[in-house]
């Protein structure tokens, strides 16, 4: 029981950072599970979009933003070029 109170106590120690890069490494999206979830976008070491939370906000009712965390993520890889659907 003692356990489980210090590991619930220290949720960062937890904390996942995961990040996904465009071939050239200019564009990193980063993702964050660190309290509250949330992401980034660096292009080419500068800042596009600044560390934003996760969550939807909807008039009239509560903010879903707490209790999102990144449950899993797997590592892969791909090279390919992707062609806009015409029609």
């Amino acid at each position: 029981m003692l356990c489980l109170i210090i590991l619930l106590s220290f949720p960062t120690l937890f904390a996942q950072t995961v990040k996904v890069s465009s071939p050239d490494v200019k564009i990193v999206l980063s993702v964050n599970d660190n309290r509250k979830p949330n992401y980034a976008i660096n292009f080419i070491g500068g800042s596009i979009i600044k560390p934003s939370c996760w969550g939807l906000a909807f008039k009239n009712t509560i903010v879903f933003s707490d209790g999102f965390i990144l449950y899993a993520h797997q590592e892969k890889s791909a090279n390919k070029v992707w062609q806009l659907p015409w029609g």
